[in-house]
C-alpha cells in the first residue's frame, strides 16, 4: 500500500457487528428506523475530565466507510453471513446523520457526547458506535501519552 493511500478500517471492528447486522437483515429490520446515543465512557487517565477530539477523524471513517471485494470474500469464507447480506455489503454506505458536541468541548464520564441517526439503517449503528468510541478514545490516549500523564491501569 502506498502512503498516500488511505487505509480501508471498515473491516476493523468487533465481528459480532457484522453477525449482528446480517442477523437485523436476515429479521427484516434493513429499513427500520433507528438511533442511538454515543456516550464518552471514562477518562483514561483517571482524571475528572478529559477534551473532546476526534471527530474529523471519525468523519472521515464514516465517509469512507466500504466494503471491498476481498472483505466479502473473507466474510463469505466464515459461511455465517446469508448472500443477501453480503450482497448489500457491497453497495453499503453511511447516508445518516450525526449530531456530537464541538471538538474542545470537556466531557465527563458518562456524558452524552453526540447521537447517530442512520436512516433506518439499523446495522450502521453497531458499526458506527465502534469506530467512535476507537477514535476518540485513541485521540485521547494519545494525547495523554505524548504529554507523559497516561497512567496505566492496575
Amino acid at each position: 500500500m502506498k502512503t498516500q493511500e488511505k487505509l480501508n478500517m471498515t473491516m476493523l471492528c468487533d465481528f459480532y457487528e457484522l453477525t449482528m447486522g446480517n442477523g437485523y437483515f436476515e429479521a427484516g429490520c434493513k429499513d427500520r428506523i433507528t438511533y442511538f446515543d454515543v456516550f464518552f465512557r471514562k477518562v483514561p487517565d483517571g482524571g475528572g475530565f478529559a477534551i473532546a477530539a476526534g471527530l474529523e477523524q471519525l468523519i472521515d471513517y464514516i465517509e469512507n466507510l466500504h466494503f471491498t471485494e476481498e472483505d466479502i470474500a473473507y466474510l463469505r469464507g466464515r459461511k455465517l453471513f446469508c448472500e443477501e447480506f453480503l450482497d448489500y455489503l457491497r453497495d453499503f454506505r453511511f447516508t445518516g446523520d450525526i449530531y456530537a458536541i464541538p471538538e474542545g468541548t470537556p466531557v465527563f464520564r458518562g456524558m452524552k457526547a453526540g447521537d447517530v441517526d442512520p436512516r433506518g439503517k439499523r446495522e450502521y449503528c453497531d458499526t458506527v458506535s465502534d469506530k467512535a468510541l476507537a477514535v476518540g478514545g485513541g485521540v485521547l490516549e494519545a494525547v495523554l501519552a505524548l504529554s507523559g500523564k497516561l497512567k496505566e491501569e492496575p
